[in-house]
């Protein structure tokens, strides 16, 4: 049982504990827990715990990882948390020095961004085409917005700094920029 006044005196134990003790405890970038040990309501196996700048979560199939405030965890909860299309976390968050974009893997695709361009998923065949382009380091650079579906075409794409990638799973993913995407 580990606490303060402050924050309470709450089990630390299992699975959250070890991945706690990687970060280095209460001197770590998550602090002291806030909570108690929780499961998910709604993804069985699937466990938490709040600290003071994040939360542990995860499970015996996928290991366990920080959900860290900020970008990445604001982005995560707009899309459902594990409910959402993009799952659980499966990684920590990154960040890419010569870019300053930071990243998270999860079970079915990414979360990717920085504060000045904001952050967004990244996942499935665009995301595939992206990497084809170098991701960030590309003629497209960091996404601007999430990924998006023409209900009338079905045409899937996703805005980049320099362009966009558009396509469906018929016709192929491809970038769309400069002088022929303003034609």
């Amino acid at each position: 049982i580990v606490g303060t006044d402050a924050t309470g005196y709450w089990e630390s134990m299992g699975k959250i504990r070890d991945y706690w003790a990687k970060t280095g405890y209460e001197g770590g970038k998550l602090g002291f827990p806030l909570g108690e040990i929780t499961e998910s309501a709604s993804v069985t196996g699937v466990f938490y715990q709040q600290y003071q700048n994040g939360y542990i979560i995860g499970s015996e199939k996928t290991g366990y990882y920080a959900s860290i405030y900020g970008g990445i965890r604001d982005y995560w909860a707009a899309s459902s948390y594990e409910n959402g299309k993009l799952g659980l976390p499966i990684s920590n968050v990154k960040k890419t020095e010569s870019t300053g974009i930071y990243y998270q893997q999860y079970q079915n695709g990414y979360i990717v961004g920085t504060d000045a361009t904001g952050y967004w998923e990244s996942m499935g065949k665009i995301r595939d085409y992206w990497a084809k382009t170098g991701y960030e380091y590309g003629k497209l650079g960091f996404p601007l917005g999430e990924i998006k579906t023409n209900e009338t075409t079905g045409i899937v794409y996703q805005q980049y700094q320099n362009g966009y990638i558009v396509g469906t799973d018929a016709t192929g993913y491809w970038e769309s920029m400069g002088k022929i995407r303003d034609y």
